[in-house]
Formats: C-alpha cells, sequence, structure tokens
C-alpha cells in the first residue's frame, strides 16, 4: 500500500496543473478586460454580481480610481459596477466613494437605464445604513425613470427592494403594493425563481397582519413557482414558511406534512441545520396536535444533531419546546431546567421576542406551582419586554398570565387592570389588522384595474399597429383585389377582436365582482362597518350597516360637523378634534369612541377608525377612508366590572376589619404560646440533661465498678498469701496461682479504668471548644483520606469494602473537624454494616454558601423507631459490645457548631443508611 506522503505527492502532481491552469484562465480574462473601458464593462456586467472579488481585481488592476472618464455613459456604469463589488464584498466606504463618482456624472448622463442603476446602488447603500426613508425616496426616483408599461428585471427587483425598505418601516400596505408590481414584472419575463421569492414576502406580509388565508394562497404560489426549478434548498425553506402558516391556521396535519416534505429535501442535499430548524417545528406542531411521544422524538433528534454541529443558538427552540411539553406533563422541575437552558441560549442572541416567551414560560410553570409571586415577576417581565418587540401573541399570553395570578391572590383590582388593559390591546391590535386587510384589498382593487387598463393600452397599439400594416399592404400593386381580401380579414379580426374584449372585460367584470364579494364577506364577518368619505366632492358612503343604525348609507358633506346631528353632544367635540387633527397629518391614523342613536331610541357606543388615503399636490386630504364597529357590550362589561370591582373594594373593607380583630387575637394567644413554649424548651433541657447525666454515669458506674471488685478480690487474695508467707506454710503452687490472679486483675482493673478515662476524652469533645484555622483542600483526597485511616483498625472490613466516590472540587473548611465527621460515619458503617459486601458511596455539590456531602452505606439499616434517637448521645444498639452511642451524637454537633452546617439522616431508596453532611463553604476574600 501507498504511504501517506506517497498519496499527498500525487494528489499535488495531479491538482496543480488544473489549479495553475484555472489561475492562467481567470488572469487571461482580465487581461484582457482591462485592454479598453468598453472591454472592462463588458467583463463586469458578467462577474461583478456573481464574483465581487473577481470584478475588484479586475478594477484595481485597470486602476479606474485614477483614469479620467472619456465616455460618460461609459465610465459611469463602471463606476456603478465598481460600487456594486466593493458593496457585496462588504467595503462600504469604497462603494461610497464609487457612487459618488457616478452621481458626479449623473447630470451628464443621456441613458435613463445608466441613472437608473446608479439610483438603485445608492438606495442599497442607505438601506444598508438603515436609512430607510431615504432608500424609498431614491428607489422611486430609479422607477420612475422606467415606462408604466415596462416589464424590465431590474424593475422588479426595484419594487421589491422598495418593499423590502417599507417593511422596516412597518409600512405594510405600501409593501404590498410595490410586491404586486414587483410579481406583475416577474410574471411577464417569466422568472419563476424571482417571482417565488416575491410570493413568499407577499406571505409574510399577510401572515403579520393577520390575513393568513391570504398568505397561505401565497406561499403556495410560490411552491408552485419553484416546482420547476431546480433550487432544491429554496422549495424546502418555502415548505418549512408554508407549514408555519398551516400551524398558525390550526391544521396542525397539513402542517406535519409539509414540514415532512421540507426535511427530506434538505436531507436529500445534507442542509443540516435547516434540518434541525425542521426537526424543532415538527416537534412543536406534533406537541400541539397533543401527539407528545412523537414531539419527544422530533426534539431529541434536534438536540443531538445541533449538538454534533456545535451550533449551540440552534438548541433554543428544542428547550422551549421541550419545556413545554415537560410543563403539560407537571414535571415542574425538569420543565424549569429546560426553560433555563433556552433563556440563556437567548440572553446570549440578545433575542428580545424569544426572550419575552422564555419568561411567559416561566410564568406558566411558577403559576402552576402556585408559587405565585415569582409568577408574576417572569409574567410582567415577558409582557414589558414583549411590547418593546412586538410579538402580540406573548403579550396577550403575559396578560392572560398576570390575570390569572391576580385571580388566584384574590387581588381583583389588578386583575381587572389586567384584563382592561388585555381587551385595549386586543381590540387596537385586531382594528390595525383590519384596516391593513381593508387597505390591502383596496391596494388589490386599484392594481388589478391599473394592470387590465395596462392590457387594454397595449391591444390597442398591436390594433392600431396593424391597421397601419393594412394601410401600408393596400398601396401595393394588386390594391383593388387586396383591398377586398384586407376588409374580410380585417372584419373578422375586429369581431374576433371585439368577441376577445367582451370576454376580458366579462372577467375583469367577475374578478372585481368577486374582490368585492371577499370585502363584503369580511366586513360582514367582523360587523364593521365600512365607510369611504370623498372630502372634494362631499360625499360620505357607509356599507354593511345593521338594520338598528340610524346613520344614512350616503351623507353630503365636507367638514366633520356633517355627522354631528347622529352624534352625543357630549362625545362631539372629542370626535371633531381626533378627525381634524388626523387631517392634518399630525396622527398617522383617525381612532374615536362615540355615541350614536338607533332606531329604538338607546344610545349606542361605537369606536370609530380611519386613514387618510388620498391627498392633493398642497398635501390636503381629499379622501379618507376608515371602519365603525359596535363596542356597546364591551362599554356595559367594562360598567359591570367597574361595579364589580366596588363590591369587591367594599367587601374586601369589610373583611379587612374583622382579620384585624382577628389579629389582635391571635398576637395575644401568640404571647400566651411564647410564654408556654419557654416553660416547654426549659422542661426539655433539664430532661435531656438529666438523661445525659444518668447515661454518663451508668457508662462510667460499669467499668469502674467492675475495677473496684477485681481491688477487692486482689486485696482478699493478697492478705491470704500474706499470711501464709508469714507463717512459712507459703508453697510453690500458692505462689503461681496467687501471681496469676494478680496478672488477670491488673488487666481487668487496666481495660475497665482505661475504658472510663476513654469515655471522660470522648465525653470532652462534646464540649467542642476547637480552635482551627479554615484551609482548603481536594474534597476528594479528604474523603478517601478518611477511609483509609479505618484500615489499621479494621484490616479484613477494609478490604473487603467498595468505595464509590463522585466527589469534586475543593473544600474550604475546617478540614480535621470535617475528616472527624467522616471517620464516625465511616466506623459506623464498618462497626454496624455488612462483613463482607459493604459498599459506601459519598457524592458532592458545592455552591458559594454551602458544601453538601451525601453519605449512603448498603448495610443493615436503621429501625424506624431507632431513627428519632439516633443522634441522641449514648444511645446505641449494640452496647453488649463495649460501644458508648457518642459517635454520631459528637459528629452531628461537629457539623452544627463548628462547621456552620448540620447533619442529617434520611432512608436510601435499597437497604443501608444515608446522611447528609451539610457545612459552610468559607469562600476567601
Amino acid at each position: 500500500m501507498l504511504n501517506l506522503k506517497a498519496c499527498i505527492f500525487i494528489i499535488l502532481f495531479v491538482i496543480q496543473p488544473l489549479y495553475a491552469h484555472a489561475i492562467e484562465n481567470t488572469n487571461d480574462a482580465i487581461k484582457q478586460a482591462i485592454k479598453s473601458p468598453s472591454a472592462l464593462n463588458t467583463y463586469l456586467n458578467k462577474i461583478a454580481t456573481n464574483d465581487a472579488k473577481k470584478a475588484i481585481k479586475a478594477i484595481t488592476e485597470f486602476d479606474l480610481n485614477n483614469k479620467q472618464p472619456t465616455n460618460i455613459n461609459l465610465y459611469a456604469q463602471l463606476y456603478n459596477h465598481a460600487t456594486t463589488a466593493y458593496l457585496l464584498n462588504g467595503e462600504k466606504t469604497l462603494a461610497q466613494s464609487y457612487l459618488n463618482k457616478s452621481l458626479s456624472l449623473i447630470v451628464q448622463i443621456t441613458d435613463d437605464t445608466i441613472v437608473s442603476n446608479i439610483y438603485f446602488s445608492q438606495a442599497l447603500i442607505s438601506s444598508e445604513q438603515a436609512e430607510y426613508e431615504q432608500a424609498i425616496l431614491i428607489l422611486n426616483k430609479a422607477i420612475g425613470l422606467y415606462p408604466k408599461t415596462a416589464t424590465n428585471k431590474q424593475l422588479g427587483i426595484a419594487y421589491q427592494k422598495l418593499a423590502d425598505n417599507y417593511l422596516s418601516l412597518n409600512q405594510h400596505t405600501k409593501a404590498l403594493n410595490a410586491l404586486f408590481n414587483s410579481s406583475y414584472i416577474f410574471k411577464a419575463i417569466k422568472d419563476p425563481i424571482l417571482l417565488a421569492e416575491v410570493f413568499g414576502k407577499k406571505g409574510s406580509v399577510y401572515r403579520t397582519i393577520g390575513d393568513f388565508d391570504k398568505a397561505l394562497e401565497n406561499m403556495l404560489l410560490s411552491i408552485k413557482a419553484l416546482s420547476n426549478t431546480n433550487k432544491t434548498k429554496k422549495i424546502a425553506i418555502t415548505y418549512n414558511n408554508t407549514a408555519i402558516i398551516y400551524k398558525d391556521l390550526g391544521r396542525y396535519t397539513d402542517a406535519i406534512d409539509m414540514h415532512k416534505k421540507s426535511l427530506r429535501l434538505k436531507e436529500s442535499i445534507g442542509y443540516e441545520k435547516g434540518m434541525v430548524y425542521s426537526f424543532n417545528n415538527l416537534g412543536e406542531t406534533y406537541r400541539l396536535n397533543d401527539q407528545l411521544e412523537q414531539s419527544i422524538i422530533f426534539l431529541d433528534l434536534a438536540e443531538k444533531l445541533a449538538t454534533e454541529l456545535n451550533n449551540r443558538p440552534l438548541l433554543g427552540s428544542t428547550f422551549l419546546y421541550k419545556g413545554r411539553i415537560a410543563l403539560q406533563q407537571k414535571k415542574y422541575q425538569l420543565a424549569i431546567s429546560f426553560f433555563d437552558e433556552a433563556m440563556s441560549i437567548y440572553l446570549k442572541r440578545n433575542a428580545q421576542s424569544r426572550i419575552a416567551e422564555g419568561n411567559v414560560a416561566f410564568g406558566e410553570v411558577y403559576f402552576a406551582l402556585k408559587q405565585y409571586k415569582t409568577a408574576l415577576d417572569y409574567y410582567q417581565k415577558g409582557l414589558n419586554i414583549s411590547l418593546l418587540a412586538k410579538k402580540n401573541t406573548v403579550t396577550f399570553a403575559a396578560y392572560q398570565g398576570l390575570v390569572n395570578v391576580y385571580q388566584a391572590q384574590k387581588d381583583y383590582e389588578n386583575a381587572f387592570i389586567s384584563l382592561e388593559q388585555y381587551q385595549t390591546k386586543r381590540s387596537q391590535l385586531f382594528d390595525e389588522q383590519s384596516q391593513k386587510r381593508l387597505e390591502s384589498l383596496i391596494v388589490e382593487k386599484q392594481l388589478f384595474t391599473t394592470q387590465q387598463q395596462l392590457k387594454f393600452s397595449q391591444q390597442d397599439a398591436k390594433l392600431k399597429q396593424a391597421l397601419l400594416d393594412k394601410s401600408y399592404i393596400e398601396k401595393n400593386i394588386f390594391i383593388a383585389s387586396l383591398i377586398i381580401v384586407l376588409t374580410i380579414m380585417f372584419l373578422f379580426y375586429r369581431k374576433r377582436q371585439q368577441a376577445m374584449q367582451r370576454k376580458q372585460e366579462q372577467e375583469i367584470h367577475q374578478q372585481v365582482k368577486l374582490s368585492e364579494q371577499r370585502l363584503n364577506l369580511a366586513l360582514w364577518g367582523s360587523g364593521d362597518i365600512l365607510w369611504d368619505w370623498d372630502l372634494k366632492v362631499g360625499a360620505i358612503k357607509r356599507e354593511n350597516l345593521s338594520k338598528q343604525s340610524r346613520l344614512p348609507t350616503y351623507i353630503n358633506g365636507h367638514t366633520i360637523d356633517s355627522v354631528k346631528k347622529y352624534v352625543h353632544p357630549d362625545d362631539f367635540e372629542l370626535l371633531a378634534a381626533r378627525f381634524n387633527t388626523h387631517l392634518t397629518g399630525k396622527t398617522e391614523f383617525f381612532e374615536a369612541s362615540y355615541r350614536v342613536l338607533n332606531k329604538a331610541g338607546e344610545w349606542n357606543w361605537i369606536l370609530d377608525r380611519g386613514k387618510v388615503v388620498e391627498r392633493d399636490s398642497q398635501n390636503q386630504a381629499i379622501r379618507i377612508t376608515g371602519t365603525q364597529r359596535d363596542i356597546t357590550l364591551i362599554k356595559h362589561q367594562e360598567i359591570q366590572l367597574r361595579e364589580l370591582n366596588d363590591d369587591l373594594e367594599d367587601r374586601v373593607k369589610e373583611r379587612t376589619i374583622e382579620l384585624e380583630s382577628m389579629n389582635d387575637q391571635l398576637k395575644e394567644i401568640i404571647q400566651q404560646l411564647n410564654v408556654t413554649q419557654s416553660h416547654l424548651v426549659e422542661s426539655e433541657k433539664n430532661a435531656a440533661m438529666g438523661n445525659m447525666i444518668a447515661g454518663l454515669a451508668h457508662e462510667i458506674n460499669t467499668p469502674l465498678g467492675t475495677a473496684i471488685t477485681t481491688v477487692s478480690h486482689l486485696q482478699h487474695e493478697a492478705s491470704i498469701t500474706l499470711s501464709h508467707y508469714r507463717g512459712q506454710t507459703l508453697s510453690k503452687t500458692q505462689l503461681s496461682s496467687f501471681l496469676e490472679i494478680v496478672n488477670h486483675s491488673s488487666n481487668l482493673i487496666s481495660k475497665g479504668v482505661g475504658r472510663a478515662s476513654g469515655l471522660v476524652e470522648r465525653f470532652k469533645q462534646l464540649s467542642l471548644k476547637v480552635e482551627e484555622k479554615a484551609q482548603t483542600y481536594p474534597l476528594y483526597d479528604l474523603v478517601k483520606s478518611s477511609f483509609g485511616a479505618l484500615k489499621v483498625t479494621y484490616p479484613e472490613q477494609y478490604d473487603n469494602t467498595q468505595l464509590i466516590l463522585n466527589v469534586k472540587g475543593d473544600a474550604t473548611t475546617h478540614l480535621n473537624s470535617l475528616t472527624q465527621v467522616l471517620f464516625i460515619l465511616m466506623e459506623n458503617s464498618f462497626t454496624h454494616g455488612q462483613r463482607n459486601g459493604l459498599k459506601i458511596e459519598c457524592s458532592s455539590e458545592i455552591d458559594q454558601e454551602y458544601i453538601t456531602i451525601t453519605y449512603i452505606d448498603n448495610g443493615v439499616g436503621i429501625s424506624i423507631e431507632n431513627e428519632k434517637s439516633l443522634f441522641s448521645p449514648f444511645f446505641t444498639t449494640s452496647r453488649d459490645q463495649g460501644l458508648t452511642g457518642l459517635g454520631l451524637h459528637i459528629a452531628f454537633n461537629i457539623a452544627s457548631q463548628v462547621l456552620g452546617g448540620s447533619l442529617s439522616y434520611f432512608r436510601p431508596s435499597n437497604q443501608g443508611v444515608g446522611f447528609k453532611i451539610k457545612i459552610k463553604n468559607i469562600v476567601k476574600k
């Protein structure tokens, strides 16, 4: 087999000539391009927008910056190509420099197309600098240089960029107008990719203004336009965006099918980042469709792939959606952990709308946990951020959450305020969306009429051209015979043209009728009244009036005074002020709530909204259109809510007086309880002291009693032996027996006194007069060394014991004291645990305030009745083995008094014992 170096050599040998040939071809093309300005212009026409770096190389080698323009039109094009190339390459300063050069020549340029292209480049730079209004003015200049019937690709792109700038300013109606013009041009030049892009943008705009049916219609048209192209990635993204609209409409099955189509296309081209988005969207859609198992499968796939790609920002949606599933399953701690992960990503990206969603999600969890104060804080944060980010769905969820929390806390006043704010915001959004939908319908209708007029103009032009051609033929030699033939042909053609024209007129009439039906259905569905006021003529027209309304369908008048007689006297002044303020252009739209009489003689409340849609050359309003909605029911509900609130306030006052009285009684009871508690505590102290003294006396009396008895026996034997010795009757056997008694007795006395001494020493430890400086030491080594200290005393059990450690980090504390606590627990396990197969597990958690060590063994365990006496002094279940019962009591006192924490017992899930050692983490400053 070939080694690695040989393989690399062969690859370089094969590739290097090809690479050199490619560079040579590129260099040759540039050398040819820089021979003359016209050659450079031809080269840049092909390369400027496709390969900015090659274009810049040619511009640099030609030294365009230092050349004096000889042909104004040609150099203007060169400067514009340079602007485009540097802008695409991210070099904005150089792009602006060449743009200034082309603008300095603009007065001398004779070709309007070149001027239009320069304006287009200028508008792009303005958009890059977020100067959207300036960009709009420049693009309108560029568009104005083309004939009205033009279908130029560059013109279509200009309309598309114009729409982008209008969208940046949230001017949706004007954006739609520009997109309709753009789509008309791309249809005419049969460019499916650009047409699909326009349909997609129209779908996004309709989704923003709440017209989801129109949004879906345009997204499907975008898919259709791309169906015969090879743009797999664009098709996949369009499928994804269409699925999101299906989800908005609640058609989850259709949304899932569309997301799966998108996923299959992304998999076929290896678009892994897009696959993560599809997995996330499928997971969320399945969740909304109550298919939680399927949802979890796709979200797990999203998390796995995003982790493999090492792309953490992609995981934000994954964790958010997993948290929502956990919330539905009432796994609240798991939900909190997922939302924490999502929020850390959103905060790092500064994704405001997502941060708002995260806060509302936290609010829902803590509301479910009945932690209302925490829930309230999160809902308020989510509301504030969503209002700034204009994320309406999150805003409504936050308001609803606030209402629920206040109601749960019985804070009805704040609940009423939040509900009122929620209704106001929702009504305002609905009105704005209704207004924008009506304006979009008007724009569609106007554009459709304009396009039909253009078609008729083109047909008339063709017809006139045909007539001219006929007149030219009439001048030929065969004038006589041709006149008859041409006349017949003309009549036939005329008849056919008239039939076609009639057919087109019928189609136009049908489409206009359909558009009007849509408008009427929209009005009927919402219950709104549409009004249109021609201020120039002085005619007000209303549509969709209810049968009970006294407002006439038609009114004549040029000022707001013409409706005065229909309006409540107390409301007219406000109505007139707001209407006239809008006419002068000081407000974006007109809005007023006022009362009008119905046919039953009752005053109905209506919400009136309108906007000037046409002004004359002096900027005077000449036409205004708007809607009216009956809000009588809402007003009545507001009154009922206020009355309910007043009633609740009275009840709260009464209840407050009762509670104050009860509070005084409770204070007296608490004082009595405190006195009783003091007596009980003193009694407990005396009882505990008595038990401790009794235990100590018992433990010391036993070895001392043994020692005293042994001394008495030894004295007796010594007197007998002494008597034999004095009487010279002491035998060797008697002496040997006496020495054995002395030896045995001395051992008993030594053990008894030693045990009593040990008891006194251990009892001294209860005073805990320890002076030890805090030190820092690895926890793992500390636990390991404590375990190792048992090897000398318990060698056999030490070798048969398994120690499992999951402790990390350093501990800053009183090391000797902590070691003593661990030693006592381990010695306790060795003493009371299994002889063979003993297993001890230790794990740890460290934060800025405390170190927590969890200790578990698999020994015989502790009975339930003995648990409460576990830390009591002199309590032991093995007193017959010589144990004193002070170990755990000493460990408890060290943990609580020296280490500033606690020692507690818990029953593990399996057999054995469990302790938690919680000690103060002494962080050095």
